[in-house]
């Protein structure tokens, strides 16, 4: 079982004197971020713009494997990764700007994150008594707002993309110091609804921790799998400790299949958060809430209960004094990349086969404020008063204007068309009348 490592997309501690900047296409690469099965992950900078403002992240396909027996079958999988990563544009979801080949090796570019995962702040932070519940919760509940889009991703036809995370995980839950909570890697997504697709064998993939039981016997996944994470998740949040203490990935897996769900809760956590959350880790799958719309509006119901609502700005100033060390250095290790690359590159990069594939504008779009989800849903789909994804990039087919759109059944369907009003012109209709009105009044006065 093989998981390629979530990369944290601001570097903890860097060492310049060990990091060489090398071109790749239009790109610089300075530093090498986390490698897996698959690929590389990669801090870079554009050719013509080597300023800290302009870095991006790029993930780049192994030259082992882009050269090894099964190089076609992993470039159609890294590929089927670059799509539906460029597809995504939500506010909760890490941004992919461009995708395409250099020298045949594939890559696509994201946006550069400073922050911390939600892993790395439950590892430094809760030994101080510095993360609170309410925060984790808004967290979780940001990043059950990114899943809900991507879930409800349509084709062009209308039909279901059916995309479902399958590594909900707190690595792959990003909490920027500045902006908000984004989730990260649907490349086991991807990777798993293509073999399902294709009738092929179902790979166990993702993180055993945070794994459903219907994943664990390698049944076919649907949004319910990712409900359950999220809600693994959530029981961490409350108890502070991982949900299944040191168990060994083997004997979890044993649990999953055999539906052996441990319930850790005690009389003095919060009710009404217990009572969300043991609804999310049933372990039969019909047991659990049937849209993660629903598990998010009982989220957003508890924050709105609580003083604080959610807010994050106490925990981002916890992490600025936190991690202030740590990312002055790496700061300044890129810095000193970056000024050495001003005085040394090349005007032009050098000649090169770089293909792009996709693109799209590399700032992202200005996203409506963020609001719990509503009720009511227009009549295109759209959930009335959220607006938290703008439109995506179009590679195979529009994808829905809005993270909330269709989540009223489990199973996504296309909206319903209105039913037809009369089109009869109200203008020409008032005019009827009149000249009607009058031929009255002209024959009862002959």
């Amino acid at each position: 079982m093989t998981r390629e490592p979530s990369h944290t997309l601001f570097p903890n501690s860097l060492d310049a004197s060990r990091t060489r900047a090398k071109p790749f296409g239009n790109f610089h690469v300075l530093i090498k971020l986390a490698e897996g099965a698959m690929g590389v992950v990669w801090v870079a900078a554009p050719w013509d713009r080597l300023t800290p403002e302009s870095l991006v992240v790029v993930k780049t396909l192994r030259a082992d494997v882009a050269a090894g027996p099964e190089a076609e079958a992993f470039r159609d999988m890294f590929l089927a990764e670059a799509r539906l990563a460029m597809r995504l544009e939500h506010r909760h979801i890490v941004r992919t700007f461009e995708a395409g080949f250099v020298s045949g090796s594939g890559y696509f570019a994201m946006e550069y994150l400073r922050g911390q995962t939600l892993h790395r702040l439950r590892s430094k932070l809760r030994k101080h008594g510095s993360l609170p519940l309410d925060a984790e919760v808004r967290i979780l509940a940001d990043t059950v707002a990114g899943l809900h889009y991507a879930h409800t991703l349509w084709d062009a036809d209308g039909a279901p993309l059916g995309v479902v995370h399958r590594d909900v995980a707190a690595q792959n839950i990003f909490v920027p110091y500045a902006g908000e909570t984004k989730l990260l890697d649907f490349g086991v997504a991807r990777a798993s609804a293509t073999a399902e697709a294709h009738g092929g064998p179902i790979a166990l993939a993702g993180r055993v921790r945070y794994m459903a039981p219907e994943q664990a016997r390698r049944e076919r996944s649907d949004p319910r799998g990712d409900i359950f994470a999220a809600g693994l998740l959530l029981a961490e949040a409350i108890t502070g400790d991982r949900f299944w203490k040191d168990g060994s990935d083997d004997a979890i897996l044993e649990a999953l299949r055999e539906n052996r769900i441990p319930d850790p809760f005690h009389a003095d956590h919060d009710p009404a958060l217990v009572k969300i959350v043991r609804a999310a880790i049933q372990a039969d799958p019909d047991a659990r809430p049937q849209t993660i719309h629903a598990l998010r509006t009982d989220l957003e119901s508890w924050l709105n209960r609580r003083p604080t609502r959610g807010d994050l700005a106490p925990l981002r100033g916890t992490m600025a004094t936190f991690f202030a060390e740590e990312r002055g250095k790496a700061e300044r290790t890129l810095a000193t990349l970056l000024e050495e690359l001003a005085g040394t590159a090349p005007s032009a990069p050098a000649p090169s086969e770089h293909r792009i594939l996709a693109a799209k504008p590399r700032e992202a779009p200005v996203y409506p404020a963020s609001v719990p989800p509503a009720t009511s849903v227009r009549s295109t789909g759209e959930q009335a008063g959220t607006g938290d994804a703008a439109p995506a990039l179009e590679l195979e087919g529009p994808a829905p204007s809005d993270d909330s759109a269709k989540h009223a059944t489990p199973a996504v369907a296309p909206p319903e068309p209105l039913k037809q009003k009369s089109t009869f012109p109200v203008p020409l209709a008032a005019v009827a009348l009149l000249v009607l009105a009058a031929l009255g009044w002209f024959l009862a006065h002959r």
